[in-house]
C-alpha cells in the first residue's frame, strides 16, 4: 500500500492552537539549550526588525514529521522546535497577560496556543494542555506541565531569574526563563516592536508539518 502523506505550510499560530501534540516515550529526551533558544531569539527578532527592508513575509523554522493518533499529534521529528516554540510562546503569554485589555487579541492568539479553548466563548481550560511529552523522567515531564499550566511562579526580578536558571538542572525550565528575560526585555525596550514580534511569531513564522498515515510510514 503506498505511503500517505499531507504536507501544508502552516504558521505557528495555525500549526500550534489546531492540534494536540504527543511527544512519544521512544523519542529521545529535549536537548536544545542556550546556543539554540539564543539563535531562535535572535533569528525571529531580526526577521521583524528587518522585515520593512526585506519586504520579506515568511520566515521559515523547518519541517514536522507526525502522525495522528487517538486525537494527538505524535511528533516523529521537530520535537526540539515543537516543545521550545511553546517555551517561547509560553513566555510570550506572561508578559501580554498582563497587558490583556490593551492587546486583547495578541494574548488570546498566544492561549489558543498554548491550551484547548471553548469553541464559542474561547473561554481557555488551562488543564488541556497543547503539547504532552512522555519521553522525559517523570519529575521533568511534571515541571513542564508546571511552566506550560498557569501555576508555575515566574521569580520577579531580573536576578531571581537568572539564579534560578543558573541553579535549574532542566533544559524546560532554563530555556522558558531564558525566554521570559528576553521577552521582559525586548517590551521594555521596543514596546510597539514587542507587539509586532508577538504577530509575526504568530503569524509569519512558518513550519512544514509532513503528516504520514502511521508511525511505521
Amino acid at each position: 500500500m503506498a505511503t500517505k502523506m499531507n504536507t501544508e505550510s502552516k504558521s505557528v499560530l495555525k500549526y500550534l492552537s489546531e492540534n494536540r501534540f504527543l511527544i512519544p516515550m521512544y523519542q529521545r529526551p529535549y536537548t536544545w539549550g542556550d546556543e539554540e533558544c539564543e539563535q531562535l531569539w535572535n533569528d525571529v527578532v531580526e526577521f521583524t526588525e528587518n522585515q520593512e527592508k526585506t519586504e520579506s513575509e515568511e520566515y521559515f523554522l523547518g519541517t514536522i514529521v507526525i502522525y495522528d493518533n487517538n486525537g494527538y499529534k505524535n511528533i516523529i521529528d521537530g520535537q526540539q522546535r515543537t516543545t521550545t516554540l511553546n517555551l517561547l510562546i509560553r513566555a510570550l503569554y506572561a508578559k501580554a497577560y498582563q497587558q490583556k485589555k490593551d492587546i486583547g487579541r495578541i494574548s488570546d492568539d498566544l492561549e489558543s496556543c498554548l491550551w484547548i479553548q471553548d469553541k464559542k466563548t474561547r473561554k481557555v481550560d488551562y488543564s488541556m494542555l497543547r503539547l504532552v511529552s512522555e519521553v522525559a523522567i517523570d519529575s521533568d515531564n511534571e515541571l513542564l506541565k508546571l511552566i506550560l499550566s498557569d501555576k508555575y511562579n515566574i521569580p520577579k526580578s531580573e536576578n531571581d531569574i537568572k539564579n534560578k536558571m543558573k541553579n535549574s538542572k532542566s533544559n524546560y525550565e532554563k530555556n522558558f526563563l531564558y525566554f521570559i528575560l528576553k521577552s521582559d526585555e525586548y517590551a521594555k525596550n521596543q514596546p510597539k516592536m514587542w507587539e509586532d514580534l508577538c504577530l509575526n511569531i504568530l503569524n509569519q513564522c512558518i513550519v512544514l508539518p509532513i503528516e504520514c498515515d502511521g508511525r511505521e510510514n
